[in-house]
């Protein structure tokens, strides 16, 4: 936090900021953001009502993975018809941002994406399976579950993937034990095609500069007044 508060503090010195959008690792309510600690205990982060009553701006939280599925599609020739999927599998979590139609999917509780629950067997989740999967033999297996709900139930064109546990891997090799999973249990004509990128800066970035700004507009044209920003 005292980071963060150095960096806003910078940026409002040395520009004229008039909004703040942030990208968090957790589901957003709101102005906060929260994470789960077991089925039904969350912890709750207060950093976005933090900010916004520290400097009196209005503030914009966005997932992360949403933020990098937001920036990618953004770079697309049909940005607006875009349907795709941006999937990260890191040490504690599976999750992904999702595009439709070219918008976030965000889900009426805002958890479209958090793929750790999802079963894997009568006993096992996903995370389950990947936590004891020490030498990695499973991830192939892993993913192409997921992609296989994903064709069934949203039928994606693109899946963008990357996050932790692709690091070390040889990736060439990873995507050709995918692709014969998928083989196994997806339709070709369904399969999505598969893009591995492991580096998400320039994606994060953006997508998170897109999405702030949409929502940020109307709430910078309220707070100052339309004669000074509604014509920018």
């Amino acid at each position: 936090t005292k980071h963060l508060d150095a960096l806003i503090h910078h940026c409002i010195e040395t520009w004229h900021v008039v909004a703040i959008g942030l990208g968090v690792p957790g589901i957003v309510d709101d102005s906060n953001y929260i994470n789960r600690r077991d089925l039904n205990t969350w912890e709750t982060h207060e950093i976005g009502t933090q900010i916004k009553n520290t400097y009196q701006l209005p503030i914009v939280l966005e997932n992360d993975l949403n933020a990098m599925a937001a920036g990618y599609a953004y770079r697309l020739a049909d940005a607006e018809n875009a349907d795709l999927v941006y999937l990260h599998i890191n040490q504690g979590c599976l999750c992904a941002g999702l595009i439709v139609a070219g918008r976030v999917l965000h889900g009426a509780s805002r958890f479209a994406g958090e793929f750790s629950d999802m079963p894997f067997d009568a006993s096992r989740t996903l995370l389950d399976v990947l936590k004891q999967d020490a030498d990695g033999a499973m991830l192939p297996v892993v993913i192409a579950r997921i992609l296989h709900i994903l064709s069934c139930v949203s039928n994606p064109s693109l899946v963008i993937l990357g996050g932790e546990r692709l690091q070390t891997r040889d990736l060439p090799q990873l995507l050709k034990k995918i692709k014969q999973c998928m083989d196994q249990c997806i339709p070709q004509r369904m399969q999505p095609k598969i893009i591995l990128r492991p580096e998400f800066r320039d994606d994060y970035l953006l997508g998170l500069m897109k999405l702030s700004i949409e929502q940020l507009v109307p709430q910078i044209i309220n707070q100052y007044g339309s004669d000074e920003y509604g014509n920018h």
